[in-house]
């Protein structure tokens, strides 16, 4: 049996990044191409920055009794979960 592999990127081929002259001569959409990019917002460069995180993780207390609390049983708490 012949071994399915993913097709994966030429190696030796250039990154194409951006628009190179002479691309858009003759097309249709040509008019709506703005080289100019707005500043990048602050919320986006704190996650450049920060890189990829895990996802939240949920603590589900039913048959756990031991991970209940009073603070976890108002109805503001980030970890409130589902009354038993």
């Amino acid at each position: 049996m012949t071994e399915v592999r993913e097709p994966r990127p030429d190696p030796a081929r250039r990154p194409h990044l951006g628009m190179h002259p002479g691309e858009l001569d003759g097309k249709w959409h040509a008019k709506y191409w703005n080289p100019v990019m707005a500043p990048m917002p602050e919320h986006i460069k704190e996650a450049i920055g920060l890189g990829p995180q895990p996802p939240p993780l949920f603590v589900s207390w039913l048959g756990r009794p031991e991970l209940r609390t009073a603070a976890a049983d108002t109805k503001d708490s980030p970890v409130a979960g589902p009354s038993e």
